[in-house]
């Protein structure tokens, strides 16, 4: 930062206008218990937020000044007591591990040596340093760092050596990465030790402490470095002489002046003779179809899926096939390849934005290191007969599968199960079941990703298996058992049918990993590349209440409102939420249910999605096809209703999204009466459609919440049933581009306050339109505050990033508004357009 550090009287200044000022504000209400907070200054008996008083003190704006460990050092200095208010989150800690390896390598690191370094670093407190997790699985603290080390080994990026000592790995074959940076303008660049073609420098985190750098802890001694500058051309290559040193200190006169920074020393540099213009291969047509496929496979790399260069990204990998059609793109304008590079001695990585992203982007397609899909697999897992044994294995920790008679199955061949499963279970043909045995003994790894799931339409949790195979014969059943740290519960309905076996590697089947790891909403799959919390309510930890304060967090609701709202929901048991597009209808969902439980529990909270092929027999029962025949099967509201009766003492939401897109009648049939709030008893039970004499009979308990999701600007959807109406209350979700929340969130997003007001200006006249025009549109069609709550990338313009979700977002919406007067369709593209210029 180029911007000169506070001293005392500054900080000191800031922390007193924090006590005048921000502890009264609502906004600040409870902070001490919010996440974002890690590192606060104790001083005179209180504690201060440590980034928000330094840039205070620096007269910046929130978020703008120094972060993380930088912002510690900075406070320190100036001689005032820094400390961690909660435990890091996960990647933080896999982050900083990985710093530790690379400043001790080519050293071996500790373990406990690690955990001692690391938790200095994070200035953690006697009180955290002594948390505890379930009873004998021994300090939090121990748990976190070997997690780190997890997340590294797994992806290649750490070892353990003979001598259970931490090393980085060495690749057998080099990479080759894309430097995109700028030269025009900038001095240190042009000549000097940092020069193009000198070296690599980045700052070790990004802004507000993001790890967007991580890619250049990846980078091996050997590896090709293509340079990509001023936005324009590729102009040569050079090779890696080292890893990343963290001593270095970003130059004088750029944006990172004074930040740690990661150095890389280049040599070898080869000019182009001609530079390789990026229009000579972005968009040539004989390259756009080798592009396009290139690009569908591998995520980051650096030109977007429409073939243009994308913003940010400093450091990018690139795939072997890339290379081989630059070398040729090369050689068509100039008669001569890529200087340097030998593509046959070369290796793909996949790109490091993050490492949780580069985890769950990883594709059979590519030759990775992070992870390479025979490293980490992932698996669909039944927790014993319709889950029966879930509530256990999620406690404990672990997931066990049965066959107890085979005994311990460490080194037993698929062939001596196979025979020993016929021998004592009397099966002819157990093939699937001895491999399932096989496999979980032998291909299941720490590090796999699991899915807990209750027979073929529903999931109930994931998790990340964490320990070697274990075969327990103090246990009277399940006995062959792996530990597992289960990282999410709940009910997550599938409308893909799942396979019946007790455990299926389902790996190669990219289309249902995706499906899964969307439908379950993995963070990794958030846009956000430092997704830091992954667990919603670990296994074995107390509850913690889920406060209005952490309800109302960047949720753009009055708090009057919003506990109005509650109020109503909890005497009305039903409630929908309608509003245009863009308004955060899900997102305020998740909140106020756990507002109305009163937890952050995922294993009470239920979301279903309407469709006009959405049936009663997948809502409520009906026959499904089975072995023989039909079978009847509970559908996922009555299966959810009957978990909820048997825990009476808490509450239950069910969601249903898009409520008004199903034929509602159909669907909920007899449950239309059973609903209401005041029938909510087994006095009012009744037979189902499908029930035979004598069985037994329905109702909705009293502790199940509805709350159904509408948009009001789909012209597809039906008209809500009047009977529907009646049964349940409805509270409109209006954009909120003119509150105080909203103007917050743009400067937190470090939109300029000219752009700023612009925006918020031409959305008022936009709404306006759109409600005046009553015979087409009308206040339901409104553009709403959420399509701008997307985190801005620190390398990507303000401009540019409006001008993303202008041309990506709201002008193919209004081409649909409006579909028959293409002339107002173009007057307000024209207009977003004119504001990001």
């Amino acid at each position: 930062m180029s911007t000169e550090m506070p001293g005392v009287s500054e900080l000191q200044s800031a922390m007193s206008e924090f006590d005048r000022e921000s502890r009264r504000e609502p906004a600040w209400k409870g902070w001490e218990d919010k996440k974002s907070v890690l590192f606060v200054i104790r001083s005179g008996g209180r504690i201060y937020p440590l980034e928000h008083v330094l840039a205070r003190s620096m007269r910046l704006e929130a978020g703008a000044g120094p972060a993380g460990f930088q912002a510690c050092g900075i406070v320190e200095a100036a001689g005032f007591e820094v400390e961690a208010l909660h435990m890091p989150a996960n990647g933080k800690v896999a982050s900083s591990l990985h710093d530790l390896m690379l400043e001790r390598s080519p050293a071996s690191v500790v373990p406990r040596e690690a955990v001692s370094t690391l938790a200095q670093r994070f200035r953690l407190t006697d009180d955290l340093l002594q948390q505890t997790g379930r009873p004998g699985e021994g300090r939090v603290w121990d748990g976190l760092v070997d997690w780190g080390r997890a997340l590294l080994e797994r992806s290649d990026r750490l070892r353990t050596d003979p001598h259970g000592r931490w090393v980085l790995p060495v690749r057998g074959r080099p990479v080759v990465w894309l430097e995109k940076t700028q030269v025009t303008g900038r001095p240190d660049r042009l000549a000097g030790t940092h020069a193009l073609g000198q070296a690599l420098w980045s700052p070790i985190r990004g802004k507000r402490d993001r790890d967007t750098y991580s890619v250049m802890r990846d980078v091996q001694p050997g590896d090709y470095v293509l340079h990509l500058i001023d936005g324009e051309a590729i102009v040569g290559a050079s090779r890696a002489q080292a890893r990343a040193s963290l001593d270095f200190e970003g130059i004088a006169d750029t944006a990172w002046a004074g930040s740690k920074a990661y150095s890389i020393p280049l040599a070898d540099h080869r000019k182009l003779a001609v530079p390789l213009h990026r229009d000579a291969f972005l968009r040539t047509a004989e390259f756009e179809a080798d592009l396009r496929s290139i690009r569908e496979r591998h995520s980051n790399l650096f030109f977007s899926k429409n073939l243009t260069l994308l913003e940010g990204f400093y450091l990018t990998p690139v795939p072997f096939e890339l290379v081989v059609l630059l070398d040729k793109a090369t050689r068509r304008f100039s008669n001569e390849g890529l200087p340097l590079i030998e593509a046959d001695t070369i290796m793909d990585l996949p790109s490091a934005v993050s490492q949780q992203e580069a985890e769950d982007m990883a594709s059979d397609d590519e030759l990775v290191l992070s992870p390479a899909p025979t490293e980490r697999r992932v698996w669909l897992y039944a927790p014993g007969r319709g889950a029966e044994r879930w509530d256990e294995f999620y406690e404990k920790g672990l997931v066990a599968i049965g066959w107890d008679e085979l005994g311990d199955l460490t080194g037993m061949a698929t062939a001596t199960i196979l025979e020993r499963l016929k021998e004592h279970y009397g099966d002819a043909n157990p093939t699937n079941k001895a491999r399932a045995c096989h496999e979980f003994a032998n291909a299941m790894q720490p590090g796999d990703l699991v899915f807990a799931k209750r027979g073929r339409r529903e999931i109930v949790g994931f998790g990340t298996v964490t320990g070697e195979y274990r075969h327990d014969p103090e246990r009277s059943s399940y006995t062959n058992i792996r530990k597992t740290r289960w990282d999410g519960r709940g009910v997550w309905a599938s409308d893909r049918e799942l396979a019946m076996k007790a455990l299926t590697d389902i790996t190669d089947n990219r289309d249902l990993v995706t499906f899964l790891k969307r439908l379950v909403a993995l963070p990794a799959a958030a846009e956000d590349p430092e997704v830091e919390e992954v667990a919603e309510a670990a296994p074995g930890r107390e509850r913690e209440p889920f406060t209005i304060v952490e309800a109302l967090e960047d949720l753009f609701v009055p708090e009057e409102e919003f506990r109005t709202m509650l109020r109503i929901w909890r005497g009305r048991r039903n409630l929908i939420i309608q509003g245009p597009p863009g308004v955060g209808k899900t997102f305020l969902a998740k909140r106020l249910a756990y507002a109305l439980m009163g937890y952050r529990d995922p294993s009470r909270l239920a979301m279903v999605q309407f469709h006009q092929s959405y049936s009663y027999e997948d809502f409520v029962q009906g026959f499904r096809p089975a072995a023989g025949g039909l079978v009847l099967k509970d559908g996922l509201f009555v299966s959810f209703c009957d978990r909820a009766a048997r825990d009476k003492g808490n509450d239950y939401v069910f969601v249903i999204d898009e409520i008004n897109r199903g034929n509602l009648s159909k669907i909920l049939g007899e449950l239309l009466m059973l609903i209401e709030a005041d029938k909510r008893d087994s006095s009012w039970a009744i037979p189902l459609a499908y029930a035979a004499d004598g069985e037994r009979r329905f109702y909705v308990p009293d502790n199940v919440h509805i709350l159904g999701l509408m948009n009001t600007a789909d012209r597809s959807l039906a008209f809500v049933d009047h009977a529907l109406r009646r049964r349940f209350s409805f509270w409109m979700a209006k954009p909120q581009v003119h509150s105080e929340a909203f103007a917050a969130m743009l400067s937190r997003n470090g939109i300029p306050d000219d752009l700023a007001v612009g925006l918020v200006d031409l959305l008022g006249q936009l709404n306006h339109a759109i409600g005046k025009d009553v015979t087409n549109l009308g206040a339901g069609y409104a553009i709403g505050h959420s399509y701008f709550c997307r985190p801005r990338d620190e390398e990507e313009s303000p401009r540019r990033w409006l001008a993303d979700i202008a041309e990506t977002e709201l002008i193919p919406l209004f081409e649909e508004y409006w579909i028959d007067d293409p002339d107002a369709a173009a007057l307000w593209a024209s207009k977003f357009r004119l504001l990001v210029e």
